[in-house]
Parts: structure tokens; C-alpha cells; sequence
């Protein structure tokens, strides 16, 4: 992404050009390309993981691993992982109490919804 430069349209007020220092074309194929534990989807410039287990702190324990890895794998890119709109559900069945063992999930010791 050399010689490139940006501009921010809002409501018809657009910036001036500014070069961008880092980044990734829109609908590019680059992006996280491999998890031996996370399911990854990938579109344009958004990454979805997902990961399935039965046990709920197996779960949280795995989960706290490979969102490290995927933020130290966005760093080493020059990306950011923004955790503003990172966001995380568990599916489980209703019969299925897991009060005692949910936890925060984070990434660079910030707390995911």
C-alpha cells in the first residue's frame, strides 16, 4: 500500500487527502488464514471466529488464547483489532446454567461485550 492516499466523506464534507501509512484494501484475501482450534470467516474488512465446546470454562480458557493470538497476529500485520466493536454470544441450551462460570473475555486487558 504504497503512494496511497485516503479522503473521508461525511454529509457531503469531505476531508483533504491524507497518505495512508498501513492498511488493507477493501475485499482483500488478507486477513487471519489459519486456527487449528478457531473456525474463521473472513469478509472484507471483518473477521469472524467461532469455537464449540460442551465445557463453558473450557471455553473462556481457549477463547483468552486465540483472541490473543489473533491481536498479536493483527499487530505483527499493522492492523488493529478494534475491541469497540468486538463482540462475543454463547449459544447453549436453556437447560444449561453456567452462572458460576462465565467470565470477561479480553483483549489487551479490555473487556469484551
Amino acid at each position: 500500500m504504497s503512494d496511497r492516499k485516503r479522503i473521508i466523506e461525511i454529509s457531503n464534507t469531505k476531508s483533504p487527502f491524507e497518505n495512508t501509512k498501513c492498511g488493507i484494501p477493501q475485499g482483500s484475501t488478507l486477513g487471519p488464514k489459519h486456527s487449528n482450534t478457531l473456525s474463521i470467516l473472513r469478509f472484507a474488512d471483518d473477521t469472524t471466529v467461532s469455537y464449540s465446546s460442551q465445557n463453558i470454562p473450557d471455553f473462556y480458557n481457549v477463547m483468552l488464547v486465540e483472541l490473543d493470538r489473533l491481536n498479536q497476529w493483527f499487530r505483527a500485520n499493522k492492523l488493529c483489532l478494534n475491541t469497540q466493536k468486538t463482540k462475543y454470544i454463547i449459544f447453549r441450551p436453556q437447560i444449561v446454567k453456567t452462572m458460576d462460570y462465565e467470565r470477561s473475555l479480553k483483549i489487551n486487558e479490555q473487556i469484551i461485550e
